[in-house]
C-alpha cells in the first residue's frame, strides 16, 4: 500500500491502511540472497535490530517479529508446492523466524514487480518492491471473503481492494498485468 501511495501522489485514509505490520514472501531463492549479503553468521532477528533494537520474535507466531511500538514484520513462504513441508529458520540458527506458509501464495510467485522509490519517516530514500497492483487487488478481493477471518481484516482488505483498483481505474497506478493484456 506505502509504494501504491507514492506511486499515485495519495494518502490512503486510516481505515484503509489500518495496519501495524509488514508482510514480507521469502521463497529459497529470497534465502539464499539473504545469506549472500550477510557475509556473517546473522539471524533475520538480528538483521531487524540493527534498524530496531526493540524487535523480538514472537514466540506464539514464530513467523513474526514485533517491535516496542507493536509494528510487526511477518514472514511468509510458499504453500503449494513447496519442496521443503517442515518449519525452517530463514538463518538456520536457532530463535530466528520460522516463515508461516501463505495461503495461495502461487499468486505471488509469477506477479510481475512493482517498484516505487519510497522516502521514510528520517528523509531517506529507498526502492520499495511489492506485486502488481492487479496482483494485490485480486488477492486482498479473495482475502475479504474468507470465513475463518477477523471481521476487522476482512473489512480493510475489502478496502484495500477497492482503493487500488480505483487508482488503477483512474490510470493513477499502472500495472504489468495491464499493459500486456
Amino acid at each position: 500500500m506505502y509504494a501504491y501511495e507514492a506511486a499515485a501522489g495519495v494518502v490512503f485514509d486510516e481505515p484503509t491502511m489500518a495496519t501495524n505490520d509488514v508482510d514480507l514472501f521469502l521463497t529459497a531463492d529470497s534465502r539464499m540472497k539473504f545469506a549472500q549479503v550477510v557475509e556473517e553468521r546473522v539471524s533475520m532477528l538480528d538483521f531487524l535490530k540493527e534498524a530496531d533494537p526493540t524487535f523480538e520474535r514472537n514466540e506464539d507466531q514464530k513467523e513474526s517479529a514485533m517491535n516496542s511500538d507493536g509494528f510487526s514484520v511477518d514472514f511468509l513462504r510458499r504453500s503449494e508446492k513447496e519442496q521443503c513441508t517442515n518449519p525452517y529458520s530463514i538463518s538456520g540458527i536457532e530463535g530466528d523466524i520460522y516463515p508461516a506458509k501463505a495461503k495461495e501464495s502461487t499468486k505471488f510467485i509469477g506477479s510481475p514487480a512493482f517498484e516505487q522509490v519510497i522516502i521514510g519517516v528520517n528523509d531517506t530514500m529507498t526502492l520499495m518492491r511489492t506485486i502488481d497492483p492487479v496482483t494485490f487487488a485480486s488477492f486482498k478481493e479473495w482475502m475479504s471473503t474468507l470465513t475463518d477471518r477477523e471481521a476487522l481484516k476482512l473489512n480493510r482488505d475489502k478496502l484495500q481492494a477497492e482503493a487500488v483498483r480505483q487508482l488503477l481505474a483512474e490510470g493513477r497506478l499502472v500495472s504489468k498485468i495491464q499493459a500486456s493484456s
